[in-house]
């Protein structure tokens, strides 16, 4: 298990383990991108002088977003709303998400309502057409 996670943070070399992290984001590999932050938080984070602990945080954030983005990007809305369904409690309370909660629900309401129309105009075709036989 030691030498898995060693593979994890790819020998400490700080290139292989960003391109690491984009390779989760691109895969959408979600749990994997989680236990390499949380592998960094342990061997590299916590040994940190608290001054750049913000700094720490708002890289973390950036990942989180950028996760979103690429996924929303490239249509797979149900890698997005499955980050927001493992994260919800985390994020719900946290002011820097806030308005991403209310972007992902006003997205999906205004998707939902165009699926709506669509299937009560094909309905409403069809009741047409068997009312005319």
């Amino acid at each position: 298990e030691a030498e898995s996670k060693n593979d994890d943070l790819k020998s400490f070399q700080a290139s292989k383990i960003i391109e690491q992290m984009f390779e989760y984001v691109k895969t959408h590999n979600l749990s994997k991108l989680e236990d390499l932050w949380s592998l960094m938080e342990k061997f590299f984070f916590s040994r940190l002088d608290a001054t750049v602990l913000s700094t720490v945080r708002k890289m973390e954030l950036s990942l989180k977003r950028y996760y979103v983005i690429y996924a929303t990007s490239v249509g797979a809305t149900d890698k997005v709303a499955e980050f927001f369904v493992y994260y919800s409690q985390q994020l719900s309370i946290d002011p820097e998400w806030k308005h991403w909660f209310g972007k992902y629900i006003f997205l999906h309401l205004n998707r939902l309502t165009v699926l709506l129309n669509k299937l009560s105009s094909t309905l409403l075709k069809e009741s047409r057409k068997r009312s005319n036989f």
